[in-house]
């Protein structure tokens, strides 16, 4: 985990400090942390590729359509999951228990109702 001043983007004094003390020892890992605080490869040491071109920009922040592509994945997930969900017998037992409650509810509020009016 590694501490980044968010306003530079540098690493904290307190985390320079601390990896200084490791990498004196013989135990830290100071000297594999890229200057720039990014990451050159995955923990198997595979390189990380980067970001496909036009998704991000410069700084690193998503752009418009790459962000509506990703709701737009969501959104098309989560309506086909309710789909699938709603064919199931199961989905079908849940209806039926709801809409007798449904039932109930209104009957007792109209016995509420005409209890009040005596």
């Amino acid at each position: 985990m590694r501490h980044i001043n968010a306003s530079s983007n540098e690493l904290c004094p307190a985390t320079v400090s601390f990896l200084g003390e490791r990498a004196e020892r013989g135990t830290g890992t100071a000297a594999t942390i890229p200057h720039n605080g990014g990451v050159d490869t995955d923990p198997n040491g595979d390189p990380v590729p980067d970001a496909p071109e036009g998704d991000y920009t410069g700084d690193g922040v998503p752009n418009f359509d790459y962000v509506r592509d990703r709701i737009e994945n969501r959104f098309a997930t989560a309506t086909g999951a309710t789909e699938l969900a709603e064919g199931t017998p199961e989905a079908e037992q849940l209806d039926q228990r709801m809409a007798e409650r449904n039932r109930a509810a209104r009957e007792r509020l109209d016995e509420i109702r005409r209890s009040m009016e005596e």
